[in-house]
C-alpha cells in the first residue's frame, strides 16, 4: 500500500489533491511518464487493466473530476482498461482499511511531537508492503479538474452517486464510459467527448490527431494549486497553547506565527470583541426595554386603581336625592 500524508497547511483534501496523489503513484510505478523528457521517449507497454477501489466520498473520490481522470488514463493510451469501483454502503471495509490499522499500530503507543516522529512511527511496521510518502512543500498540487474539463463533458446529472462501477475501455470509442449500479445490473454508456459546439473549450475544434497530442500533453500544462498554508487561528493555537507543553527539542515545530499571521490574529480578536460588545449591548438594550415596559405597565395599573378609588369615593360622598 502506497500511503500519502500531508499537513493541513500543505494541502486540502479535494478531488484535485486525490488525483494528484494517484498520478504520483502511477509515475512511481512507471505506468505514466513523469515529465516532458520521458513523454518524448516513452515506449513502455500499456498496462492491461487498472482497478481503482474507493469509498463513496463525493468530495474526494466519487466525482466528475475522478471520472474524467480515469477517462484520460485510457484515452492517453497508457492503460487498456480502467475500472473505477465504489464499494456499496455497509460493505466498504477492505484491504486498505486493514493496512491503515497496521500503519497506526506504533503510532498509538508513542508520544509523537512532530512530523518526523509521526512518519517514523507509521513506517516502523512496513513489512506488509506499506510505503509512506509525505507530501512536502516542494511537491505541487495540480488542477486536474480544470484541464480535464476542456477535453471531456460532465457526466449526466444524477448518474454518479447512484452507480458503483465505472468502466473505461469497454467501447471502441475511447471517450465512452460504461456505468452500472452493481455487478449484475444492466449497464449504460455515455460519451464524454466534448461537443464541437462547445467552442469555449480547447478540444472542441481539434481533429483526431490534434486531440491525441493535446490529451498526451495535459499533465505538462496543468496549473499549480497553491498550498493553503496553516490558518492564523491554528498557528496561534500551536505556538501559544500547545508549544508550552512540548519538550524543548520539539518546540521548533510549533513556532508557526509570523508577522502576517499575528496581524490576522489581531484582526480576528478585534472582530470577535466587536461582535461580543455588539451582542452585550443588544442584550442590555433588550433588558432596558423590558424594564421600561414593566414600569409602564405598573404605572398604568396604579393610574387605573387610583381612578377607580376616586370614582368610589365620589359615589359615597354624593348627597341622597329624594324623588
Amino acid at each position: 500500500m502506497h500511503t500519502f500524508i500531508w499537513e493541513e497547511g500543505t494541502g486540502d483534501r479535494g478531488a484535485d489533491n486525490i488525483i494528484t496523489c494517484v498520478h504520483m503513484w502511477l509515475v512511481a510505478k512507471g505506468i505514466v511518464p513523469a515529465n516532458a523528457e520521458e513523454l518524448a521517449t516513452w515506449d513502455k507497454p500499456k498496462l492491461k487493466h487498472l482497478v481503482i477501489g474507493a469509498d463513496n466520498c463525493t468530495g474526494q473520490n466519487k466525482n466528475k473530476a475522478m471520472i474524467k481522470f480515469c477517462m484520460w488514463l485510457h484515452e492517453s493510451g497508457y492503460i487498456d482498461k480502467v475500472t473505477l469501483l465504489f464499494l456499496i454502503k455497509g460493505h466498504t471495509k477492505n484491504d486498505c482499511d486493514r493496512k491503515f490499522n497496521e500503519l497506526k499500530m506504533k503510532q498509538n503507543k508513542k508520544n509523537i511531537w512532530d512530523a518526523a516522529s509521526l512518519d517514523a512511527a507509521l513506517s516502523e511496521i512496513n513489512g506488509d508492503g506499506i510505503l509512506l510518502k509525505r507530501v512536502e512543500e516542494e511537491d505541487t498540487w495540480k488542477a486536474w479538474g480544470d484541464s480535464l474539463g476542456d477535453a471531456y463533458r460532465d457526466p449526466e446529472s444524477g448518474t454518479i452517486t447512484c452507480n458503483h462501477i465505472f468502466e473505461f475501455g469497454m467501447d471502441e470509442d475511447k471517450c465512452v464510459v460504461t456505468r452500472r449500479k452493481f455487478c449484475d445490473a444492466e449497464s449504460n454508456s455515455y460519451c464524454m467527448r466534448v461537443s464541437s459546439k462547445a467552442t469555449s473549450r480547447a478540444c472542441a475544434c481539434m481533429n483526431p490527431q490534434q486531440r491525441a497530442e493535446h490529451i498526451k500533453n495535459i499533465p505538462l500544462n496543468l496549473n499549480v494549486i497553491p498550498q493553503p498554508g496553516l490558518s492564523a487561528v491554528k498557528a496561534n493555537e500551536m505556538e501559544n497553547k500547545i508549544m508550552p507543553l512540548v519538550p524543548n527539542q520539539f518546540k521548533y515545530y510549533y513556532k508557526r506565527m509570523d508577522a502576517k499571521k499575528k496581524a490576522e490574529m489581531e484582526e480576528t480578536k478585534k472582530a470577535k470583541n466587536d461582535k461580543r460588545k455588539k451582542k452585550n449591548n443588544a442584550k442590555k438594550a433588550a433588558k432596558a426595554a423590558q424594564k421600561q415596559k414593566k414600569q409602564r405597565k405598573g404605572s398604568n395599573k396604579e393610574n387605573d386603581s387610583s381612578a377607580a378609588n376616586q370614582d368610589v369615593s365620589t359615589r359615597h360622598d354624593a348627597s341622597p336625592v329624594l324623588v
